[in-house]
C-alpha cells in the first residue's frame, strides 16, 4: 500500500457492515500511519419524507446529537485501542452530500464504508449511498461487504 492515503473517512450507521468496514480502516490506518475520520449524517426528517420535523425542537436534537457522539466515541475507541489516529464528525443533512462535503473540507484521500447489499425494490426506493459516493466522491471509495 502506498502512503498516498493519509486521511480516511469511514461511514458510521452502527450496522454490522460499518463495523466490518471500521475494521479494515482499522487495518489499512494502521499500516499506513493514516489519520481515520468517523462520520455520522443525522438525515432531516423533512428529507427522510417525514411530517414530524416541525415537532423536533432544538433541545431535541442537541439530545439526539449528544447520544450519537456517545455511541461514536465508543467506535473512535476501538481506532485508538488499535494503535490508530482518529476523529468524528457528526453531520446533518442529507448523508452522502454531508459525506461528500466532509471529504472535501478534511482533504480525505479515501473512504471505506459498509455496503448494506440492498437489491431489487428497496435499492430503487431508497438508492444506495454507496453508489452515489462511488461515483460522486473526489477520491477513491472502498466498499466493504
Amino acid at each position: 500500500m502506498s502512503n498516498a492515503f493519509q486521511n480516511i473517512l469511514v461511514p458510521i450507521d452502527f450496522s454490522e457492515y460499518a463495523d466490518r468496514a471500521l475494521d479494515y480502516a482499522i487495518e489499512w490506518g494502521r499500516e499506513l500511519n493514516a489519520h481515520l475520520t468517523l462520520i455520522h449524517v443525522i438525515q432531516s426528517l423533512s428529507e427522510a419524507g417525514m411530517d414530524m420535523a416541525s415537532a423536533l425542537t432544538a433541545e431535541h436534537l442537541a439530545t439526539l446529537e449528544q447520544e450519537l457522539t456517545q455511541h461514536l466515541e465508543g467506535y473512535l475507541q476501538r481506532v485508538k485501542n488499535a494503535g490508530a489516529e482518529g476523529d468524528l464528525v457528526i453531520g446533518h443533512g442529507t448523508p452522502f452530500v454531508e459525506t461528500i462535503e466532509a471529504v472535501k473540507a478534511r482533504q480525505i484521500d479515501l473512504i471505506i464504508m459498509g455496503s448494506h447489499g440492498r437489491t431489487g425494490f428497496s435499492h430503487v426506493l431508497l438508492g444506495s449511498m454507496a453508489e452515489k459516493l462511488v461515483r460522486l466522491a473526489p477520491c477513491p471509495v472502498l466498499v466493504v461487504r
